[in-house]
């Protein structure tokens, strides 16, 4: 610790802008320095001193070393996280009847999940039947434990079905108590849990999306709390979109990434709407603010006739209120004309595209990057087989229009 300190002090110190207030002041003494590292680590040792949202600085449900780093790296190279003052976590408590369900909001930002859930039964043991905890308990992209006397089930939701992905004795004696955590990095989670004095980790690939949530099957009442995080709410670039976002090869997304660029938060499933995606926005909103929030949604939503479909039409333009109301700049997305290959049929958004380009708003042209044409089909090379997404060209023609129309996500 102190040679770390004497690093940060040797340091210059940043001093903040009149109109801008930083997560990393945690003191708030107005200015970035090694007195906000003291006082992380007298909130660490003892618990005093400074609010749980205040000393958590990278915003992952977790105060220690990291957040350390966070301030020292705000130091260094001047970059820092703007305060919102909203609380960048989610929590809930309740005493839940056997059968009964503990959920939070629900959003589809899937990577970098923290997930903390205790219980406590009033009556009975919890050997008795099972407790699951984690995102998305009836949802497309759930992935969740379950947990009894001897084992931990890990499981994965698909469109259709519920599939197991691992087994594993825990060897815990489970009597009226139990911790469980989901700490993932990217999309790799380290599981624990602890009863008794004990604790059971093991590590697996995770990428849920869905509604945090705790479930009791025990057959006896019990109190349970539940705890979510997310470090990507603090990001300045939100993107709001379906499977466009998905980070393979054929998507754009995955050669932005590729460049190094980021960090940004990705709220996104397929077959996406305007209609969802705005909720989800809703959702976010509770726990972070972006300068910016880019609309990629059209695509799963009908097709236009003689006019924007209506419904998509009245969600973007809440979109586009809820960030002028809120201090962030809205990017939209044009939207090509598909094929759709299985059922041979054409779907046009070109209503839509002419309304993007006439609205006045910055807008990502990924229409005209592809040569997205009024029969549904793109320019040679850029069009995948099912007539809906982009080739691996196509994807990087993509990500070249990104980078032109909104360079801030290469910063």
């Amino acid at each position: 610790m102190k040679h770390l300190l004497a690093i940060i002090t040797m340091a210059v110190t940043i001093l903040a802008q009149a109109d801008d207030i930083y997560r990393e002041d945690v003191n708030a003494d107005n200015a970035v320095n090694s007195a906000d590292i003291v006082s992380i680590y007298h909130y660490i040792l003892n618990g005093e001193g400074l609010t749980f949202d205040a000393a958590d600085v990278n915003g992952d449900g977790n105060v220690n070393s990291a957040d350390v780093v966070s301030i020292y790296n705000g130091i260094i190279s001047g970059r820092k996280i703007v305060n919102d003052f909203k609380p960048h976590y989610e929590t809930a408590a309740a005493t839940l009847a056997s059968g009964g369900r503990l959920r939070l909001s629900e959003h589809y930002v899937r990577k970098n999940s923290h997930i903390h859930a205790t219980l406590r039964l009033t009556e009975g043991c919890l050997s008795e039947g099972t407790v699951t905890v984690g995102r998305g308990y009836d949802a497309w992209y759930g992935a969740y434990l379950q947990i009894d006397a001897d084992s931990v089930r890990l499981f994965r939701r698909t469109e259709t079905e519920e599939i197991r992905v691992r087994t594993e004795a825990h060897g815990l004696i489970l009597a009226d108590s139990l911790s469980v955590s989901i700490d993932c990095i990217d999309t790799r989670a380290t599981m624990t849990l602890s009863a008794e004095g004990h604790t059971y980790t093991f590590a697996n690939s995770w990428n849920g999306g869905g509604a945090p949530f705790l479930l009791n099957q025990t057959g006896h009442p019990l109190q349970a709390t539940i705890f979510y995080a997310n470090p990507d709410f603090l990001c300045d670039i939100w993107l709001l979109g379906d499977s466009y976002l998905t980070t393979s090869g054929n998507r754009w997304i995955y050669y932005i990434g590729q460049h190094g660029f980021g960090p940004w938060l990705a709220d996104h499933c397929a077959a996406n709407t305007g209609e969802k995606a705005l909720r989800d926005f809703k959702a976010a909103l509770r726990m972070g603010t972006p300068r910016y929030a880019l609309w990629l949604i059209g695509i799963n939503d009908r097709g236009d006739i003689d006019a924007p479909t209506s419904r998509w039409l009245a969600a973007t333009k809440e979109f586009i209120s809820i960030c002028e109301a809120n201090g962030i700049t809205p990017v939209l997305q044009t939207i090509p004309n598909t094929f759709i290959t299985s059922l041979q049929q054409l779907k046009t958004h070109q209503y839509k595209t002419d309304w993007i380009r006439s609205s006045g708003y910055r807008y990502i042209d990924i229409a005209a990057a592809i040569g997205s044409r009024p029969d549904g089909t793109w320019a040679e090379g850029m069009q995948g087989p099912d007539g809906i997404h982009p080739t691996a060209e196509g994807a990087m023609v993509m990500a070249e229009q990104v980078l032109k129309d909104f360079p801030e996500i290469g910063e």
